[in-house]
């Protein structure tokens, strides 16, 4: 069971880990992130599983960050042989 659950979460966060390089936006988004101030919001296209479409996600750039950080947190306890799940 802390194997299948182990894997689920390494799956979860490359996939997370793996969509963050997309960035989808033209001229307009940029010109609004830039008006939008300290904060602004970004959109990425992600693939979704199963499915030839990508959907639009948009966030704040400070969650999009906390985002990642997340996600290399989880990678870091996934990988790590003194993580919760070795044993």
């Amino acid at each position: 069971m802390k194997i299948r659950n182990s894997a689920m979460y390494l799956c979860s966060a490359v996939l997370l880990l793996s969509a963050q390089g997309v960035f989808a936006g033209d001229k307009n988004d940029k010109a609004k992130a830039e008006v939008a101030g300290a904060d602004p919001v970004i959109c990425k296209r992600q693939k979704v599983t199963g499915s030839h479409f990508k959907k639009k996600i948009c966030m704040k750039k400070s969650q999009w960050l906390e985002q990642t950080r997340q996600s290399q947190r989880l990678m870091d306890e996934v990988t790590s042989p003194t993580g919760s799940n070795s044993g």
